[in-house]
């Protein structure tokens, strides 16, 4: 089973996400910061990420950037409390599986992951 990486700065987000994905069978992985799910991820291509777009620092956006430069195609779904029009154009144009609005339901996040995990 391909995992599911969770970026976010938050803990609790984390583990609430770490609960309600584990508790649909899948296999997850979390990480506080984008360098270090860039350190032990490294260049892998498998499974999907889960990242929180206004982290500090190296944002989600950033790290999407990131690994597309690096020619890493592993599926990006950004997590934003601003999911303008714009914005999810910019996502997409850099290479994003998608965006989800934040506050968003299980049934939301298990829509998109059904799509990139299998």
């Amino acid at each position: 089973m391909e995992t599911v990486h969770i970026v976010d700065s938050d803990a609790a987000i984390r583990d609430s996400l770490i609960t309600l994905l584990e508790s649909f069978g899948l296999s997850v992985k979390a990480y506080s910061d984008s360098e270090s799910f860039l350190r032990e991820v490294g260049s892998t291509s498998k499974g999907c990420v889960l990242v929180e777009a206004e982290m500090p620092g190296f944002n989600g956006m950033g790290l999407l950037r990131e690994l597309r430069n690096k020619g890493n195609t592993i599926p990006v779904v950004l997590l934003t409390s601003n999911a303008s029009p714009d914005y999810i154009v910019r996502a997409q144009n850099v290479g994003a599986a998608g965006v989800l609005q934040k506050p968003f339901i299980g049934d939301e996040l298990m829509d998109q992951l059904k799509v990139l995990v299998r």
